[in-house]
């Protein structure tokens, strides 16, 4: 339960490299750069690649190609510069984004999706942005970000999205180059004759494993749609702290899982002190025996980096996980982290004791969803009826922000909700007010018995009157004078007198 697959987008910008020097795609321009003792060429402009020009080559053989060539240095900082900028356009769809190469930029959506109607709606959104920068795009949707970034760069179509668990037959007929495979192992692959994707998806694993390695093996199962790889992806965001373990054999119980998680969190809770940070958000990544990648996301309600804290919030969720595969390998992501906030409680809070209310939503929100966690709040209106309390979604802290004590004190707002009327109103409001009768005492207005369940009852408390009145300026005008009784055997209402006639409008717990 909880578990999602992880979903990544791809958006290769064929013509970066020349559009930020203010150039088009369809001009024929390359950057050039000091290699290997000659000026070779670096990128080119899609219409120049067209004609034949190829990166690596020397400007002379380009020209000789394609004499209207224009050049232009390579400024490798300020290209980087507005690349990092680039990408940060990009945070707006996902906290998990980076450079995958060049002219490629890669992001984690299945987290974010949703926030735009679904994969469709963002990549309209990111279309939207591209546009607005100004870019050549092609974007790729894929359960892995090798296949991602191997479809934004060969697939037909150059919006594409892959529905989960299709990959291999998207990448089928991409030629095998696309996966960006090392020299050596591409070579060797076309020795023997493998040309395209699919051809190599279907050789066996273990000959691929004894002959080409771990590359070998990790681009087969991207090629079979495994989506096991996140290739660079650890090293797109710096800011983003993982660890991995291999489980030693595939897994269907949770105690190995268990057991290797206190480690992981331990180093992750390391390397996050030294940077004097805490976590927001977090997932488990479980690399299936076969299938697709599975996430499990978690939310920390106060941010922290107590391993004790992450594994009680990590058990709890894992106890109801269901995967479709044994697991072979378990990674841990700290999605989201944050300056420390630090937590001053009083010693004496009870805020703090046993689970802290942002510990305990956040747990809630996982195992119930976020929209099954509400609060109460009153309608602002005066007429007790309509002013009754009504769903809204919880306002909860926010978990970046510091816990001081008379800050946000979840205890004292709700000493002060139970203590601070000074009119008692009751639990148990009717929907309509109930017509009764009531016998008052000699001033003809204060209640002495009422005829409520069971008969006439004698009030042994009165307490009001409260007088209630408004919406004067429309045909429901209303004036009333409430009381809340208490009968001798303890039932306690409460009443109002309108017009001469007494209504039972509610009871009190």
């Amino acid at each position: 339960m909880g578990v999602t697959g992880e979903r990544f987008c791809a958006v290769y910008l064929p013509a970066f490299r020349v559009e930020r020097l203010g150039f088009a795609p369809e001009e024929w321009v390359a950057v050039i750069a000091e290699e290997k003792n000659a000026t070779r060429v670096v990128a080119a402009s899609p219409a120049a690649m067209d004609e034949g020009v190829e990166v690596g080559m020397t400007i002379t053989a380009a020209r000789a190609l394609l004499p209207e060539l224009l050049s232009e240095p390579l400024d490798e900082a300020g290209e980087g510069a507005d690349r990092a900028m680039l990408v940060e356009q990009f945070r707006r769809f996902s906290h998990r984004v980076g450079a995958w190469n060049a002219q490629t930029v890669v992001f984690e959506m299945g987290g974010s999706a949703h926030l735009f109607g679904g994969e469709e709606g963002l990549i309209d959104a990111i279309a939207e942005v591209v546009a607005m920068l100004g870019h050549l795009a092609r974007v790729a949707v894929a359960d892995d970000p090798v296949a991602a970034v191997a479809l934004s760069r060969c697939a037909p179509n150059p919006m594409l999205i892959v529905p989960p668990g299709r990959g291999a037959s998207a990448l089928s007929e991409l030629p095998i180059q696309a996966l960006a495979p090392s020299p050596a192992l591409l070579e060797s692959l076309v020795t023997i004759g493998i040309e395209r994707i699919g051809d190599y998806a279907r050789l066996d694993a273990a000959s691929v494993s004894g002959r080409y390695g771990l590359e070998g093996s990790t681009l087969l199962r991207i090629a079979r749609g495994d989506g096991v790889s996140l290739g660079g992806w650890e090293q797109l965001d710096e800011t983003e702290i993982t660890e991995a373990v291999a489980l030693g054999g595939p897994t269907a119980t949770l105690e190995p899982i268990l057991f290797l998680l206190p480690g992981l969190l331990s180093r992750m809770a390391e390397r996050a002190a030294q940077r004097d940070e805490v976590v927001v958000r977090l997932a488990l990544r479980f690399v299936l025996e076969c299938g697709p990648v599975r996430l499990l996301r978690v939310r920390v309600g106060r941010p922290t980096r107590d391993v004790d804290v992450l594994m009680r919030l990590l058990k709890a969720r894992l106890e109801n996980v269901r995967v479709d595969a044994p697991v072979i390998e378990l990674g841990v992501i700290f999605e989201e982290t944050s300056g420390d906030p630090g937590w001053q409680p009083g010693l004496l809070d009870r805020a703090t004791e046993a689970e802290a209310l942002p510990e305990l939503l956040a747990r809630l929100e996982d195992a119930l969803g976020e929209e099954s966690v509400v609060g109460l709040v009153p309608c602002d209106a005066w007429r007790p009826e309509s002013a009754s309390l009504v769903q809204r979604p919880f306002a909860r802290p926010d978990p970046k922000q510091g816990m001081a004590r008379g800050k946000i004190d979840p205890v004292e707002v709700q000493d002060r909700v139970e203590t601070g009327l000074a009119i008692p109103r009751p639990t148990l409001l009717l929907p309509r007010p109930r017509p009764i009768d009531v016998r008052t005492q000699a001033d003809l207005r204060t209640p002495r018995q009422a005829r409520l369940e069971g008969g006439w009852q004698l009030l042994v408390r009165v307490e009001g009157p409260e007088r209630l009145e408004g919406d004067w300026w429309t045909d429901e005008a209303y004036a009333r004078e409430y009381w809340v009784v208490e009968t001798r055997s303890g039932a306690t209402a409460w009443l109002f007198r309108e017009d001469a006639r007494w209504y039972h409008h509610g009871s009190f717990d």
